[in-house]
């Protein structure tokens, strides 16, 4: 079995990446209105494949009593999303293989 590519700098052109940043980021207002609308208690935020932590800034905001858990397969990835928040955190996971 092939061993996918690692994420790199490649990542940021705006060619090939998912969404634009702001795009992103008025997807994670948009969810956090419909959080807060329905008064869904949020204490712990989980975002798995968390990519450069995009939701993180806009999920905080909303909610400014939880904790941000981050989980990425891409070290790279890991160590450029760093916000400065001190209730985040970010898991990088390995596979059993590694």
């Amino acid at each position: 079995m092939r061993r996918p590519e690692p994420f790199d700098a490649n990542y940021y052109d705006p060619r090939t990446r998912v969404a634009p940043s702001q795009e992103t980021g008025r997807l994670a207002d948009h969810v956090s209105a419909a959080l807060l609308h329905f008064e869904v208690p949020v204490r712990r935020i989980l975002d798995v494949g968390c990519g450069l932590d995009l939701w993180c800034e806009g999920l905080l905001r909303a909610f400014p009593k939880a904790s941000y858990t981050g989980l990425e397969i891409s070290e790279h990835l890991a160590r450029t999303a760093r916000s400065p928040e001190k209730r985040t955190q970010w898991v990088v996971l390995r596979s059993r293989r590694e």
